[in-house]
């Protein structure tokens, strides 16, 4: 089998990232609007930095347009722990599309259910980030995303993931949520740990693009 083929280099900021989804999730029907629609949403607010953003779908359709992965594994919520124990399943479907694409950071999985399990119980969780290391790289990130997510719970996740991979070395929010350092303590803003704002700081957005994985 040939090599999948690749949408065109960005213009601009970009990191390289393949979306999937379990075979059953609400992605919008065929057309996978609800996919599309979080990644557009996420770059809009990244573009509030006044810095281009670009969240780069590796793989194209021979028509150059995006194509959104899936496989026989099924993903849902209720059964995926995130906590210590986290869920080998996702682990694996990471590993599987690595392999596909190699030059991915970021997996962004759309799941079915609603919330994620931790440590064994029902958890709050809309959204989720977990860092891997393959190879000894550890700059690998699997982004969850459940059908109760919002599009900004996409964009609140790549917070997450582009303050992990700065190139001085994971970095908490400027303004740390009490005992969370790596929340905003701002109700509004779109690091804040329940997700739903969308304000954005000069600040976080320095560190948003000291990322090592944006190219």
């Amino acid at each position: 089998m040939g090599r999948h083929p690749r949408t065109p280099i960005p213009s601009g900021n970009y990191i390289n990232a393949q979306m999937w989804y379990s075979k059953n999730a609400n992605t919008g029907g065929d057309g996978h609007t609800r996919i599309t629609q979080h990644m557009r949403d996420a770059e809009s607010l990244f573009l509030s930095c006044d810095r281009t953003f670009t969240i780069r779908n590796v793989w194209a359709y021979p028509s150059g347009a995006d194509s959104y992965a899936t496989s026989d594994t099924q993903l849902v919520a209720e059964n995926i722990d995130v906590g210590t124990n986290f869920s080998q399943d996702a682990v694996d479907v990471y590993t599987k599309m690595k392999g596909y694409f190699p030059e991915i950071n970021v997996l962004v999985c759309f799941v079915e259910g609603n919330r994620f399990v931790e440590n064994g119980q029902p958890s709050t969780y809309i959204g989720y980030t977990h860092q891997l290391e393959i190879g000894g790289d550890n700059s690998n990130y699997l982004i969850l995303v459940s059908e109760s997510a919002d599009p900004p719970t996409l964009a609140h996740e790549l917070g997450h993931v582009l303050n992990f991979s700065n190139k001085n070395g994971s970095a908490n929010d400027p303004n740390p949520f009490p005992n969370d350092p790596i929340h905003n303590a701002d109700s509004d803003n779109l690091m804040y740990p329940n997700i739903g704002g969308t304000n954005i700081t000069p600040q976080q957005c320095n560190q948003f693009f000291d990322s090592k994985i944006i190219l």
